[in-house]
C-alpha cells in the first residue's frame, strides 16, 4: 500500500501549499486563512508601540509598562502599588485592587477598558489568597470573562504578594 503524500492528507483549504513551499509570512490562521488561500494575503501592521502612563507605577528594569502591536495590548505584570510606586502587601484584598487598577490604566493608554480584556495571568505567592483575589476580579470583570492562568510562585519582585498582567484587544 502507497504512503499518502503530505498533501493528500493536509485539511482542504492548505492541500497544494504544502508543496509550494510558502514562505512563513504568508500562511494566516483563524479568520484570515480564508482570504491568505486565495492568495488575497495581507500583512497587517504588527508594530510595537511601548505604553507609557503616570496613572501606573513606571517600569522598575528594561521593559515597558506595555505594549500595543497590531489590535492587541499587552501590559507588563503589574505589581500592587500606588503610581508612586509605594507597595502594598498588607491586605490581599486592597493589594489585587491596586493590580488590577495598574493594568487597567496601562490598557486605557492604549484605547482599551476591561470589557476587551480577553486573557488574564495572576502571579500568587500563597494560594491561599486565592479566594479574595478572585472576589476582587469578579468585580473587575463582567461576563463574558476573560481567560485566566492562576499560578503560585515562590516569589515577586519587591516581596510582592500578587503580579496581574493581561492581554487585550483593541475596540
Amino acid at each position: 500500500m502507497q504512503k499518502p503524500r503530505e498533501e493528500d492528507t493536509a485539511p482542504a483549504a492548505f492541500r497544494g501549499t504544502l508543496a509550494l513551499g510558502l514562505q512563513a509570512d504568508t500562511i494566516c490562521l483563524g479568520p484570515q486563512l480564508r482570504s491568505c488561500v486565495r492568495g488575497q494575503h495581507r500583512k497587517e501592521d504588527m508594530s510595537k508601540k511601548a505604553l507609557a502612563t503616570t496613572n501606573a507605577p513606571g517600569a522598575i528594569g528594561p521593559y515597558s509598562q506595555g505594549v500595543a502591536a497590531g489590535d492587541l495590548v499587552f501590559s507588563s505584570g503589574q505589581l500592587p502599588a500606588t503610581p508612586n510606586g509605594e507597595l502594598v502587601v498588607d491586605d490581599i484584598t486592597k493589594a489585587t485592587e491596586h493590580c488590577l487598577s495598574n493594568v487597567f490604566a496601562i490598557l486605557k493608554e492604549a484605547g482599551a477598558g476591561p470589557e476587551h480584556v480577553v486573557k488574564v495571568t495572576v502571579f500568587l505567592t500563597d494560594m491561599a489568597d486565592f479566594g479574595a483575589v478572585n472576589a476582587v476580579y469578579e468585580k473587575a470583570f463582567e461576563a463574558p470573562y476573560p481567560a485566566r492562568s492562576c499560578i503560585e510562585v515562590s516569589g515577586l519582585p519587591k516581596g510582592a504578594p500578587i503580579e496581574i498582567e493581561a492581554i487585550a484587544r483593541l475596540p
